[in-house]
């Protein structure tokens, strides 16, 4: 497989190293791959993927401070006074584009795989709906909106 990065990542290592040993860990974790199991793997300084991590613990600390400041930005709501008699509502105050995931698989299982696909589509979807309910104020997005609920 050749592997990129995605547009704007900054990574100290290369994609086509990364990607092949996500994909070896991968295959020797029966196909599933957590978080901690990337670190893990990292840890070795022999670890091709070991550049990709922060080993200084104060510095890791700070980024974990920083996850928590993206957390609290992603939560906090701010109420919507409408033009109408309609109740006001709430919608997120701040807009975030990074997800969470509690574990990862390779794509192509996962597309591969009914019950993954069909976990896919639905988290696709939740996703969309999201998207609709905080932006459901812009007007300029009701041909989307429509399109969204033939889906």
């Amino acid at each position: 497989m050749v592997y990129q990065w995605a547009a704007g990542t900054r990574s100290r290592i290369d994609a086509q190293v990364a990607g092949d040993c996500l994909e070896s860990l991968r295959q020797r974790l029966s196909g599933e791959i957590r978080p901690a199991d990337v670190v893990n793997e990292a840890r070795s300084n022999r670890s091709p993927i070991h550049d990709g991590f922060e080993w200084d613990d104060a510095r890791a600390a700070q980024a974990n401070r920083i996850d928590q400041a993206k957390y609290m930005l992603r939560h906090i709501n701010v109420e919507i006074q409408p033009t109408d008699d309609q109740d006001p509502t709430f919608i997120r105050a701040f807009c975030s584009v990074e997800p969470a995931e509690p574990r990862y698989v390779s794509i192509t299982d996962a597309l591969k795989d009914p019950i993954s696909r069909q976990e896919l589509v639905a988290k696709a979807l939740a996703e969309a709906f999201s998207w609709r309910r905080r932006y459901q104020q812009l007007d300029e997005l009701a041909r989307v909106f429509r399109a969204l609920d033939e889906v």
